[in-house]
């Protein structure tokens, strides 16, 4: 099954929010280059509270395949577009329109720079 994933925020951390309107629901996934240059990522949550019915969902859609895939994907596909331009911290200027969220700008937050837009 396919997912509509994108990712819609970063953390302080660095860490990607990729949200799916079709789930309904956003994961956070840490998104990393390799030694070799490869973009590796994985999700971002790892403790989950039983008594928590979020955790629990939460838990569910990411032992998803599917669901791995798609987020991954999205969240890979950020971090090699913008990965070459900018060094740090990266968040997007999103817009809510009747068809959903629509990027309006991607900035970054460099050493020595505040902000740099690179779209």
């Amino acid at each position: 099954m396919y997912y509509d994933a994108k990712m819609i925020k970063v953390s302080s951390n660095g860490s990607l929010l990729v949200h799916s309107d079709e789930l309904g629901r956003g994961l956070w996934m840490d998104v990393w280059t390799s030694e070799d240059g490869e973009i590796l990522c994985d999700w971002n949550k790892y403790i989950f509270h039983t008594d928590n019915s979020n955790d629990m969902e939460d838990m569910r859609l990411q032992g998803d395949c599917d669901v791995f895939d798609a987020f991954s994907s999205a969240a890979i596909e950020y971090k090699a577009r913008y990965a070459d331009e900018f060094s740090g911290i990266y968040f997007a200027l999103l817009k809510i329109t009747e068809g959903g969220l629509q990027e309006v700008g991607v900035y970054a937050q460099t050493e020595g720079v505040r902000r740099s837009q690179l779209s």
